[in-house]
């Protein structure tokens, strides 16, 4: 096994109990990852299972699979989006967790294929801008997963066409976070619809919040390596 792991596992059974009381998942919808060693291409993950209810997972219900999805702990299947996480955390030194939601405004967007526009000052902050939307990929492929993937490129959000949101981050806090912005985001731009349209952050407010980000998304990229 790895050293820890029991460490991990508390603060991944954490997260989903906060994101299901906060109504960001629900009952087998959605998964958890956190990535607890790295080598190059190599690595570990801990990641949810496939199919079973979040309120009563224990710790001994988390999977713990290689970067090649190989099960090297746990006595359940890991989730089907693994590949998913795999192909992310390859792509991308600077995230070690990643969170899969079906939260409901999120969806709505995926499902009309509405990219979450730069609507809220704290929006453009932690995600770069726009919140992109992923081509549709059968669930649980390694097209999804690459799809997704390039969709993330200099982002650590992003919808997925008809079907949800993946965050990525450092910690699983600063995920948590974000998966919970953009989904009042997602509220406020559905609801600004029906009042007669969102009004747009002005350009420069876009660059700023921008290259905010962007130094952010920088050092922890290099600091990463």
């Amino acid at each position: 096994m790895i050293q820890h792991w029991p460490l991990y596992s508390e603060k991944l059974l954490n997260t989903l109990r906060r994101l299901t009381e906060v109504g960001l998942l629900s009952g087998t919808s959605g998964n958890i990852s956190v990535c607890l060693r790295r080598d190059q291409q190599e690595g570990l993950i801990l990641i949810t299972p496939s199919q079973r209810l979040y309120q009563s997972l224990k710790e001994e219900d988390l999977v713990l699979v290689d970067f090649e999805g190989v099960v090297i702990g746990g006595d359940l299947a890991p989730s089907s989006e693994t590949a998913v996480h795999l192909q992310i955390y390859k792509a991308r030194h600077d995230v070690n967790a990643v969170i899969h939601t079906h939260s409901t405004y999120a969806s709505v967007l995926a499902v009309s294929n509405t990219e979450s526009l730069p609507i809220l000052d704290e929006l453009v902050v932690r995600t770069g801008g726009d919140v992109r939307i992923a081509e549709y990929g059968l669930p649980g492929s390694l097209d999804l997963a690459n799809k997704i993937v390039h969709a993330l490129a200099g982002r650590n959000v992003v919808l997925m066409k008809n079907h949800g949101l993946v965050g990525v981050g450092n910690t699983l806090e600063e995920v948590i976070q974000l998966c919970e912005l953009v989904e009042r985001s997602s509220e406020v731009l559905v609801m600004s619809n029906l009042a007669g349209g969102p009004n747009l952050i002005p350009e420069n407010g876009i660059k700023f919040g921008s290259e905010v980000y962007k130094k952010r998304f920088d050092l922890l990229s290099k600091g990463s390596h």
